[in-house]
């Protein structure tokens, strides 16, 4: 998701919109919303079938002509663990013997997990009624004064490990 931190959000419905198509192998998502004061934020993926490598560009713009403050902010799901180095972030669980591997437009990367600074909630997931549990939060910042390009592909054949935990 592409996090804009000084502008206050809605989840009312009627704010989004996704569109896309494929053609051969090719395909292309778009998705775009303005749940944010002020701000029209866009997504575009390409990728192609039978392969996990998507080319992502994000973009935002706000209606005073200003350029926002961003970051990217992927959410990773129980038992996934995230590692930087530089720019990539390498996402892995015990049980895969895949690997994601995300070549971010930044290296001002942070991995933030449960509830950080006081009572601000980075990386939790429900399991029942007042139940959770902390996952991983990757956030980078992203200068926004141009359209954002990333890379999320899958890489396989790495041998399994045992629980990060």
């Amino acid at each position: 998701m592409l996090y804009l931190p000084e502008r206050p959000y809605t989840i009312e419905p009627g704010h989004a919109g996704l569109a896309g198509g494929a053609q051969g192998n090719d395909y292309l998502i778009e998705g775009w919303h303005d749940a944010c004061a002020g701000a029209h934020v866009t997504r575009r993926v390409t990728g192609q079938a039978g392969t996990l490598d998507l080319e992502i560009e994000d973009a935002a713009t706000l209606s005073d002509g200003t350029v926002p403050a961003g970051q990217i902010m992927l959410q990773c799901g129980e038992g996934v663990r995230a590692t930087v180095a530089g720019r990539t972030v390498t996402l892995r669980h015990s049980l895969s013997k895949y690997r994601l591997v995300c070549e971010m437009p930044d290296d001002r990367i942070a991995v933030k997990r449960g509830v950080v600074e006081g009572d601000e909630i980075r990386g939790i997931t429900g399991h029942t009624f007042m139940k959770t549990a902390d996952i991983d939060t990757v956030e980078t910042v992203v200068d926004l004064s141009a359209p954002v390009h990333w890379r999320i592909r899958a890489v396989s054949g790495l041998p399994l490990t045992a629980a990060i935990d």
